[in-house]
């Protein structure tokens, strides 16, 4: 990933992120991981509430 590209994500994700909704960023290389992450990050955010 590019240096502007990146800056760009990462600036997106400062601006726009809150605590009532907040960004979670799953790294997207391994499905399999990306889709527990998922399921994870739903799953504290339900019990959470």
């Amino acid at each position: 990933m590019g240096n502007d590209y990146r800056n760009a994500v990462e600036e997106m994700i400062e601006k726009t992120s809150t605590a009532w909704a907040p960004w979670t960023v799953v790294d997207a290389n391994d499905k399999f991981y990306a889709r527990v992450k998922v399921v994870q990050s739903l799953t504290k955010a339900l019990e959470a509430v």
